[in-house]
């Protein structure tokens, strides 16, 4: 279990790593942004340059599709937005 703003999420693992559901992601960005004082669609927009960073990272180690835990926080954020 992860407890993220209090409130406990399951796990699934995808790709051998451990990660939120899209769910979970939502409850925890919600939670941060809140305790933290930030802009939720400014946080949400951060978040989505990183994800694009990092599947670009991935391309160009040879990696011919999107990670899933990629998709999957891009389609949180976007739902923010």
């Amino acid at each position: 279990m992860i407890a993220c703003g209090g409130a406990p999420a399951r796990v699934r693992t995808l790709a051998g790593r451990k990660a939120l559901p899209r769910k979970g992601i939502t409850t925890c960005s919600r939670s941060l942004t809140e305790a933290l004082g930030l802009d939720r669609e400014r946080a949400a927009g951060w978040t989505l340059g990183r994800v694009l960073q990092n599947s670009l990272w991935d391309v160009e180690g040879g990696a011919t599709s999107l990670a899933p835990s990629q998709v999957a926080m891009a389609q949180a954020m976007l739902e923010r937005l």
